[in-house]
């Protein structure tokens, strides 16, 4: 008998820690139901508000466009009030522009056949005194012209001369004094009278430490 009852109360334990175990598991699918159910209750709180706020957008919107077409038909008489007041004031410009084209019209007329007697008269003097001005604006191009050849011909002496060594008053300057940096004899002059021992600048008088030859246009 004891074995027998303790075979009994050991299935009994175990079927106690399976109910146990079950009611457990239980609790925590209502535990998870619960948390389920206030986020769908806190969705469905959010929905409704989001809902709340795009029915008072939608009715803002029509508000608006109600404005809009307010404004819209407003403006529209205002244009076409304004087109017909400047239709008819165009219309007037220009029957008065066009009447008073008919009175110039009329008066260059009248002044064409006044001036037709000294017409020819007129047209003599004009021919003349265009004569006149044609030869002086051709002698005043014929001197602007050998003004210019002079000028040209002065710049290019000038520039020669101004390359032209300053003692065999030949040939083009082709040495550097250093260091004063003249350029003021050719390649001949400097080897024969600047070729001593204390060589002197003949612009600046400054002592000669080395002399460069260089070349220029026309070496």
């Amino acid at each position: 008998k004891e074995k027998k009852c303790l075979k009994k109360l050991l299935v009994w334990e175990k079927q106690k820690l399976k109910l146990q175990d079950e009611i457990t598991a239980e609790k925590e699918k209502i535990k998870a139901l619960d948390r389920a159910l206030a986020q769908i209750t806190q969705e469905g709180k959010e929905y409704e508000a989001k809902w709340r706020q795009e029915q008072k957008a939608k009715e803002q919107a029509l508000v608006q466009v109600e404005e809009e077409q307010r404004s819209k038909e407003a403006t529209e008489a205002s244009n076409k009030r304004k087109v017909e007041s400047l239709r008819l004031k165009i219309e007037i410009d220009f029957q008065r522009h066009k009447d008073d084209v008919q009175r110039l019209e009329q008066e260059l007329s009248r002044l064409n056949k006044a001036s037709s007697t000294d017409s020819s008269f007129k047209y003599d003097n004009q021919s003349h005194t265009k004569g006149k001005s044609d030869k002086s604006k051709g002698e005043a191009m014929c001197q602007l012209l050998k003004e210019l050849d002079r000028l040209d011909g002065s710049y290019e002496k000038e520039a020669d001369y101004d390359r032209e060594c300053l003692l065999c008053m030949k040939d083009e300057v082709s040495v550097v004094f250093l260091p004063c940096a003249h350029q003021a004899v050719c390649a001949s002059c400097s080897d024969i009278f600047m070729g001593g021992g204390k060589a002197t600048c003949p612009i600046c008088r400054a002592p000669v430490q080395e002399r460069i030859r260089v070349f220029g246009a026309t070496s």
